[in-house]
């Protein structure tokens, strides 16, 4: 499924593989750290403040 929805460039290097106890959260934490600190959000985060 993740191959069929992706640009052949974004999948051309990819991993994917089962991992071990504790990667699921680890990866899931990740992701939403990346969102809630992107330079887009806290931008938009600091100018909320003003």
């Amino acid at each position: 499924m993740l191959y069929r929805r992706a640009l052949p460039r974004a999948t051309q290097s990819l991993k994917v593989e089962i991992g071990g106890t504790g990667l699921a959260v680890a990866g899931a934490v990740a992701m939403v750290v990346e969102s809630v600190f992107s330079p887009v959000e806290v931008d938009r985060r600091l100018a909320a403040q003003v």
